[in-house]
């Protein structure tokens, strides 16, 4: 007959997890993403945040992504995939 376990997550700690140990990639890569762009003369801008978890976000101007496709061509180019909203 098997034995029934009873598993207790730990959601504070679980939280903690979420916040802190991917920031270091998350920073990097958002990082790397907009050095892409600046390398294709365009003007970028990194946030790091923290909200539930690790957060960073690249900004650059509306005219450069939509003539020229400069975050998405620069995520890609770090190996990042981009998908659109639906």
């Amino acid at each position: 007959m098997a034995r029934r376990i009873k598993v207790k997550l730990d959601h504070a700690e679980i939280r903690k997890m979420l916040q802190t140990a991917p920031r270091g990639v998350v920073n990097q890569a958002a990082n790397e993403v907009a050095a892409s762009v600046r390398g294709r003369g365009h003007k970028a801008e990194v946030e790091h945040m923290t909200t539930d978890r690790a957060v960073a976000r690249v900004k650059t101007n509306f005219y450069d992504q939509a003539a020229h496709g400069a975050l998405t061509k620069a995520a890609a180019s770090v190996g990042l995939e981009v998908k659109t909203k639906r």
